[in-house]
């Protein structure tokens, strides 16, 4: 029997002289990373701090945008819900 050949991730084992017969019977079955829900952000691409430290455009402080992709989906979305709304009526 012949070594492994390897090809980029893949290791392929010829048992034959075909290398055919072997890809042919190889389970290629691949297995899918668990997909991960979208990151919620309230971002809308106006990203400048004002001179209040808010974002011109989300309304978030810089250490708000800083911790973002460390916050759970949960965290994000009370931010979203509750903070940003209060802090868009109070600058109106």
């Amino acid at each position: 029997m012949r070594r492994g050949v390897f090809h980029g991730c893949h290791a392929f084992t010829r048992a034959s002289t075909k290398a055919s017969d072997t890809l042919h019977s190889m389970d290629w079955t691949l297995t899918r990373r668990e997909e991960r829900p979208l990151a919620l952000s309230p971002c809308i691409g106006i990203c400048t701090l004002g001179s209040d430290g808010l974002c011109e455009g989300c309304l978030r402080t810089g250490a708000e945008i800083g911790a973002w992709s460390q916050l759970t989906n949960s965290e994000r979305r009370r931010i979203m819900d509750e903070v940003l709304p209060l802090r868009e009526s109070e600058r109106g």
